[in-house]
């Protein structure tokens, strides 16, 4: 329980900007901020950082001058307290990757929760990388695609028969299913919640395909729909959905989740929700090596929140900051166990919990101290999300991972 974790995958894949330019336009900048990495942190610890390259600006260490002559390098975090004492070490290796120009699109299909539903560090990637195209059944401006769910855990995929994009009906063909009435219908109406329908293209169902009506499983005829079975049993299916939608077949899938999956768990429950959370992910790239063997997976560490007065703004005494820093590290440390060091079998982890300010990072306003004070507090805005400039921190994380993968 007392030992101190260094949360950062073996290699860390960071993007360098290009060499020789006239005039500078690409410009590359990677942070691993000590505050995330640390589990648990204190700001009492000195961090020593010894590497090459880059600089220690105390809270974080950060590279904006790359070497060329070199493409690894080993960076080392040493972590000590308040009397000197050496509490841990970690050494990992840099590899840094040249941007290319590839002729064939890299085609990749990102899964994950309100985050990726905002599409932000998806659009930053696209702006960064060359010929990259991003698949999916939902888009906001119809370049962008991608499976982004707000407010979902992975519970919500397996789980949500109407609007899951890989539940289908055990015996039934992809190819053939169209999914829920219930939710094109409301895709359709002009004043349904732009939250949960919004960047979906209305779909009207078609003679000889299967489709969910008020939670039962009918057919579609010329001459009318015919009731298949009154109580089907849908599954969480990777295949079926590739069979569906051919055009979403990835070269890469990327799996961003965390958010959902632990809010307002208590302390007690961390191993437990931990441990749930786990076999979700497990689940899902089950589901995904059925379909396929070889396609890369990307696994993204989930990041922590805003401060407590965001959260107190968001969900008054409910939950907090301190907890949720908790229980994101819990899955991250799990993630690492689990995963790290797998790339022979095309599972990769892009470490976006390191690289996204946690002070900088998320929407920032300004409150009275209190009713009778003229002084003005800066806080964060929101409790989980981060702002724009967080979100393109996470996209550079992972950014360099698909550059990887080239």
């Amino acid at each position: 329980m007392d030992e101190i974790k260094i949360l950062l995958p073996k290699t860390l894949y960071i993007l360098r900007d290009k060499p020789n330019q006239s005039i500078k336009t690409d410009a590359e900048e990677y942070n691993i901020y000590f505050r995330n990495i640390l589990f648990p942190y204190l700001p009492e610890y000195d961090v020593v950082v010894n590497c090459a390259y880059g600089r220690n600006y105390g809270d974080r260490w950060c590279i904006t001058e790359f070497p060329y002559d070199v493409d690894t390098f080993p960076l080392e975090i040493v972590l000590y307290d308040a009397w000197g004492r050496k509490k841990t070490a970690k050494t990992v290796t840099v590899q840094l990757q040249n941007k290319k120009l590839p002729l064939t699109p890299q085609k990749v299909l990102c899964i994950g929760d309100s985050m990726t539903r905002s599409q932000v560090y998806i659009e930053h990637i696209a702006m960064k990388l060359y010929n990259v195209r991003f698949v999916g059944t939902r888009s906001y401006n119809g370049t962008i695609w991608h499976e982004g769910r707000g407010g979902w855990s992975f519970l919500t995929y397996f789980n949500n028969k109407d609007a899951s994009p890989f539940q289908f009906p055990q015996n039934v063909p992809g190819k053939t299913y169209a999914g829920s009435e219930n939710f094109w219908n409301t895709v359709a109406d002009p004043h349904h919640d732009n939250y949960s329908y919004d960047g979906f293209v209305p779909y009207t169902i078609q003679p000889g395909e299967t489709f969910l009506r008020d939670g039962k499983l009918f057919e579609r005829r010329t001459d009318g729909d015919v009731l298949v079975d009154d109580s089907p049993v849908l599954d969480f299916d990777i295949p079926r959905y590739m069979e569906r939608h051919p055009e979403c077949a990835p070269d890469v899938i990327s799996i961003l989740m965390g958010a959902n999956d632990q809010q307002s768990c208590p302390y007690e429950l961390a191993e437990e929700r931990t441990a749930q959370f786990m076999a979700n992910l497990a689940k899902a790239l089950a589901s995904i090596r059925a379909w396929s063997k070889d396609v890369p997976v990307v696994i993204n560490l989930p990041i922590t929140g805003g401060d407590q007065y965001s959260w107190g703004k968001q969900v008054g005494c409910a939950h907090g900051a301190g907890r949720y820093d908790h229980i994101i590290k819990c899955f991250c440390e799990a993630i690492l166990k689990e995963y790290d060091g797998k790339e022979t079998e095309n599972i990769y982890i892009s470490p976006m919990l390191a690289v996204l300010d946690p002070v900088y990072g998320f929407i920032r306003e300004v409150h009275k101290a209190n009713r009778y004070s003229d002084a003005n507090v800066e806080a964060h805005g929101n409790w989980v999300h981060p702002a724009i400039c967080g979100y393109k921190q996470m996209g550079d994380a992972l950014a360099a991972v698909l550059e990887k993968l080239r």
